[in-house]
C-alpha cells in the first residue's frame, strides 16, 4: 500500500495541474506570495499566442456554462512539475468564477509547441474526448494536435445543475475545442525557447522507494521531461524534487498550495547552511521549499495526524542533514 506521506506530498510539491482532478475544499490562503520575479527571470512560452488570444472569457464561459474569468498564472504552479511546464515553454491558462482561489480551476488549457510527433507516439496516452459525470459534478476533456501544438482543455464543474447533461456538455466541449484548433492551426511557428541563467544545482533521479511513479506519458510528462526537472522517492518516504533554474517558482509555489485545497499552515523561513533560501511549512503535511544556486528543491516528510506537530519539529531537526545527503547525491 502506497504510503500516506508519498502521496500527500507528491500532490502537493510535485505535481503540476490534471487534466482531470477530482473537486477539494477551499480553505483561505495563509501564505503571502514573494515579490514579483523580473521578467528575464521568469519563463515565457514557445505558444505564439497569449492566453486572452487563445480564448476570451466569453468564450470560455460558453464552454463550462457560466462566467469564468482568466485567473493569475499563479494558480497554476502548484508544485514543482507545474514551474517545469512553464520552463519547458508549456503554455498554461485557466479560468474560475470572479473571485474564486479554489482549485481545480473551472476550465484549464495547456498547450505544448513542437509536439506532433509526442502526441502521436505510441507511448502516449490521450485523454478521452468529451464530458461524463453524476450529477452535479461534469468533467470534459479533449485532446488534440493542431499543427505542432498539442492542446489539452479540461473542465470541472462540481455544482453543474440537473438540467445540464454529460451530452450537452459534450457538444459545447467539442465546439470549444474547434475553437483551440483553428486558432492554434493558424498561429505560426512557435517561439524560440526560454533562455535559462543556467547556474547551479541539478540533482540525479532516485526513486527507489514506493510510490515512485511508473512512466505515464501524457502531455504534462513530456512537458517536464523538456526541463530540467528530477524526483526522488526515498525508501524512508523522503520525497525530494529539484528544478535547475526553477527558483523563480518559489513564490508562486507557496502562494498557490493552500487554493489546491491543502492547508500547510505558515511558511517560515529557516537557516541552512549552503542554501540560498529555505521555507519549511507544517500544516497536513511537513514540507520545505529550499533554493540553492539558482535550483528549487521541493522536500517532503511525515503526514501529520490528529494535529500532532512533533513528527514536523523532527522533520526540520532531520533537514539540514537530509538535505545534503541529497545534495552530494547529485
Amino acid at each position: 500500500m502506497r504510503p500516506l506521506a508519498i502521496a500527500a506530498l507528491t500532490v502537493l510539491l510535485l505535481a503540476g495541474c490534471t487534466a482531470t482532478p477530482q473537486p477539494e475544499p477551499t480553505p483561505t490562503p495563509t501564505a503571502t506570495p514573494s515579490p514579483t520575479p523580473t521578467a528575464a527571470a521568469v519563463p515565457t512560452s514557445t505558444v505564439p499566442l497569449t492566453c486572452e488570444e487563445l480564448l476570451t472569457d466569453a468564450e470560455a464561459s460558453e464552454a463550462v456554462q457560466r462566467p469564468v474569468t482568466l485567473r493569475d498564472p499563479v494558480y497554476t504552479r502548484t508544485g514543482l512539475a507545474g514551474a517545469a511546464e512553464a520552463q519547458a515553454g508549456m503554455l498554461t491558462c485557466a479560468w474560475s468564477p470572479e473571485g474564486s482561489t479554489a482549485l481545480p480551476s473551472t476550465l484549464t488549457v495547456s498547450v505544448l509547441s513542437g509536439a506532433a510527433e509526442d502526441f502521436a507516439s505510441p507511448e502516449t496516452e490521450h485523454y478521452s474526448e468529451g464530458c461524463d459525470g453524476v450529477q452535479p459534478l461534469i468533467r470534459c476533456t479533449t485532446d488534440q494536435l493542431a499543427g505542432e501544438y498539442w492542446f489539452v482543455a479540461s473542465a470541472h464543474d462540481a455544482e453543474a445543475p440537473a438540467e445540464r447533461t454529460s451530452a450537452a456538455a459534450s457538444s459545447l466541449f467539442a465546439e470549444l475545442g474547434s475553437t483551440l484548433a483553428e486558432r492554434l492551426n493558424t498561429a505560426g511557428p512557435s517561439n524560440p525557447p526560454w533562455e535559462a541563467p543556467g547556474t547551479g544545482f541539478r540533482a540525479a533521479a532516485c526513486d527507489e522507494g514506493e510510490g515512485a511513479p511508473s512512466s505515464v506519458d501524457y502531455q504534462s510528462d513530456y512537458a517536464i521531461e523538456r526541463a530540467p526537472f528530477t524526483r526522488c522517492f526515498l525508501a524512508d518516504q523522503w520525497v525530494f524534487g529539484s528544478l535547475a533554474d526553477g527558483e523563480w517558482a518559489m513564490g508562486d509555489i507557496v502562494a498557490a498550495l493552500p487554493s489546491a485545497g491543502k492547508e500547510m499552515g505558515r511558511w517560515e523561513p529557516i537557516e541552512i547552511p549552503g542554501t540560498d533560501k529555505a521555507l519549511v511549512a507544517s500544516g497536513e503535511a511537513c514540507a520545505a521549499l529550499v533554493s540553492i544556486e539558482g535550483a528549487l528543491i521541493s522536500v517532503g516528510g511525515p503526514l501529520v495526524l490528529d494535529g500532532d506537530q512533533a513528527s514536523c519539529a523532527q522533520f526540520q531537526r532531520d533537514l539540514p542533514g537530509r538535505l545534503q545527503e541529497f545534495i552530494a547525491a547529485g
